[in-house]
């Protein structure tokens, strides 16, 4: 049980770290392009 419930953590971590990464990549672009004008 143990191990399971530490692989599901693991893995909703590493999803909700992805999806940050996402958001703040996309945040970039946009200030960018703001920035460029």
């Amino acid at each position: 049980m143990g191990r399971h419930y530490l692989k599901i953590r693991l893995d909703r971590h590493w999803k909700s770290l992805q999806k940050r990464s996402l958001h703040s990549s996309l945040a970039n672009c946009a200030a960018q392009k703001e920035n460029a004008g």
